[in-house]
């Protein structure tokens, strides 16, 4: 059997957790049971546009892939979607302000966005992940990068403003603390923190390489060896930190 990459395993993990923290659910909006159109931004291996096309089941699954830039001008006519969706994007976007605007243009009147994210800060309530632990360091080199590249991982904290800039109106923020290991007592946290440690291991890599090599100008030796601690931070069942989502 052939083996999957670690960014299609990361990719499938981190849907998992997504549906935990939703309580099994693909989504939070309010959209009712049978809308017709539906857009899926930067859907990756597609499968919460396939879970989506499977969810109503009195409607027949119709699901098409494309392959486009989402940040170019759009060819769906104006208020066509019910619903547009889009996930991790922190990253992948150089002009929140336009793709934004596409989407309030190509919703209909009444129509909802939708938009997740993990805020890139790693935080601890009782002090035990410090600035000067691996893992933060790390994360603070990567937000770094991803700025000076144009194209910023800590997006989840621009959103609401951004959102409500463009025009849409009933803009709630809801904010889920996801922790990372299993040092929580709570069963449910528990298991979050058990995906959590899986996906961000698998990630690691992935996100790093790039952003540290093409734009900070590292060596991948140095990358192996800080990624290399940063595992051991993961690890540290004495270091009590999470993400929000």
């Amino acid at each position: 059997m052939e083996k999957w990459p670690p960014w299609l395993i990361g990719m499938v993990q981190v849907h998992h957790l997504f549906r935990l923290n939703l309580g099994g659910n693909l989504f939070r909006a309010p959209i009712g049971d049978s809308p017709q159109e539906v857009l899926d931004i930067g859907t990756g291996t597609g499968i919460w546009a396939i879970d989506f096309a499977e969810w109503p089941r009195w409607v027949p699954p119709n699901v098409k892939f494309e392959v486009d830039d989402a940040e170019s001008d759009w060819s769906f006519p104006p208020n066509h979607f019910d619903f547009i969706h889009a996930r991790t994007m922190g990253g992948s976007i150089s002009d929140l302000d336009k793709l934004l605007a596409q989407c309030y243009k190509h919703l209909k009147p009444g129509g909802w966005l939708e938009l997740d994210e993990v805020d890139t800060l790693a935080r601890s309530d009782d002090g035990s992940l410090t600035p000067q632990h691996a893992l933060s360091q790390w994360i603070a080199y990567l937000n770094e990068a991803s700025m000076k590249a144009g194209r910023r991982l800590d997006i989840a904290r621009t959103y609401k403003a951004a959102i409500e800039k463009t025009g849409f109106v009933d803009v709630r923020d809801d904010i889920y603390k996801n922790p990372v290991g299993t040092w929580p007592k709570e069963k449910r946290l528990k298991e979050i923190g058990q995906w959590g440690t899986l996906s961000t291991l698998e990630g690691l890599e992935a996100y790093s390489l790039a952003l540290l090599t093409r734009v900070l100008g590292w060596d991948r030796a140095r990358i192996e060896v800080m990624l290399t601690e940063v595992r051991k931070d993961i690890s540290d069942r004495k270091i009590h930190w999470y993400f929000n989502m």
